[in-house]
């Protein structure tokens, strides 16, 4: 399946509006990436939050799934502080507890996770917040702009 820029920024906007709505301003927003930091970006930019920071984790080789591994830990100063993560998809939520468990560790008042793209038909528990959701099996392989 493959998702055009439209169709992102489209998601990206609604996601956007779910964490108004709630009234959620974050202290910080932590990329998941390096497919995360897209939308954080564009997350970033729409909540005028200036603080973007970066968590790496490995979850896919190619089109292969892998079990979700840490890279790179790009965090700092987020002791206290309202944190949300952003990624570009949840599928498993592997790694989403991956990066909640990474972040706990500078103990962080609240985290909250938010994705443009939820894929229902393998997601075992949604985001916080979430722009669109999409039907696919486990086997296809969602394209996205700039992949």
């Amino acid at each position: 399946m493959t998702i055009s820029w439209q169709r992102f920024h489209r998601a990206v906007r609604k996601l956007t509006s779910s964490i108004k709505a709630d009234s959620f301003c974050p202290d910080v927003i932590v990329a998941v990436g390096l497919s995360g930091l897209i939308p954080a970006a564009m997350v970033a930019k729409q909540m005028a939050c200036k603080d973007l920071q970066l968590v790496i984790i490995e979850s896919y080789k190619g089109r292969q799934r892998l079990t979700p591994r840490l890279i790179k830990q790009g965090v700092n100063d987020i002791s206290g502080k309202k944190v949300l993560c952003v990624d570009d998809i949840i599928a498993s939520g592997m790694t989403r507890k991956l990066t909640e468990e990474v972040l706990r560790t500078f103990q962080p008042e609240i985290i909250k996770f938010a994705v443009p793209i939820v894929s229902t038909a393998v997601c075992k528990a949604f985001p916080d917040y979430w722009g669109e959701e999409i039907m696919r099996s486990p086997d296809d392989f969602i394209q996205l702009p700039w992949d």
